[in-house]
This record gives C-alpha cells, structure tokens and sequence, in this order.
C-alpha cells in the first residue's frame, strides 16, 4: 500500500509540475528565487548501538515553489520510530517519506534511527528533497561514526 502511496505521491508531483509549468530552483536574476534546500543534523556526534538518534531535517522552499516532498534513508538495519510531521516509513525501500506539500512552508522534519547492537563503524543516510519535481540532495549531517 505504501509503495502505491509513494507512486501516487509522485504522479501528482508531476500533475501539478505539468499544469503550473513550474521549475527547479536556483538563483535567477529574471525573477531573484531562492535556491531550495534541506539541511539535516544529528542529535549526538557519535552513535552508539542500540541507542536511538535524533535525526532533524530542515526544508526551506523557495518563495515560488507550488509543491515538495521529502525522503530519507537510514543505513540499513536501522530501526526507525518517532517519526514526526505526518511523516511514514517506507518498510520497501527503507525511507522515511514526507509530503505531498502544496505550499512553499519551511519545516523541520524529525524521526529516530536506532543502530543494531553490532553496528560499527562510519554509517551514512542518504536524502533527497524534491521542489517542484527538481531533487536537492539533502546536506549537513549524513555520515556518523561510533
């Protein structure tokens, strides 16, 4: 079911793209928009297994975006909980999606990553936040260590 959220998620994406013409963001001097962007940080520098991690991703939408939404994937094994802004785990794909949003709002996204007791080593997330159906890595903090 979820994964036909997900697919229903992006075909309206590319509806409401297709009939506002909207575009990507970036800097542009013909209508001065700001570049989108999604900015993630950690609740600790390290990790330690078996305790969970405050994850906090911060979207900032250009004043002309119509639409976004935002996806992020823990390292794999991770238990995800606490999720936060209506937010869902996608068990498939092991991502944790936000959105549809039919606004420019700035928002915090929020959730707990909990690493498996044998877990070692540096571990990545990986993100993606998609403004008007151009995708912006997420930045800040992905990689942690133990």
């Amino acid at each position: 079911m979820r994964a036909i959220n997900s697919m229903l998620i992006a075909l309206i994406v590319s509806i409401v793209i297709g009939l506002t013409g909207c575009g990507g963001g970036g800097k542009n001097s013909s209508n001065n928009t700001s570049v989108p962007n999604a900015i993630c940080t950690f609740g600790a520098a390290v990790y330690a297994p078996g305790t969970p991690l405050l994850v906090s991703i911060s979207v900032t939408p250009s004043p002309t975006t119509k639409a976004y939404a935002v996806e992020d994937a823990p390292p794999t094994g991770w238990t995800v909980s606490d999720i936060k802004n209506a937010g869902i785990f996608d068990t498939v794909n092991n991502k944790v999606k936000w959105g549809l949003f039919f606004d420019n709002t700035a928002r915090t996204f929020t959730y707990t990553a909990t690493p498996p007791a044998g877990a070692s080593g540096i571990k990545t997330f990986s993100g993606t936040a998609s403004f008007d159906g151009t995708n912006v890595t997420i930045s800040g903090d992905r990689n942690i260590g133990r």
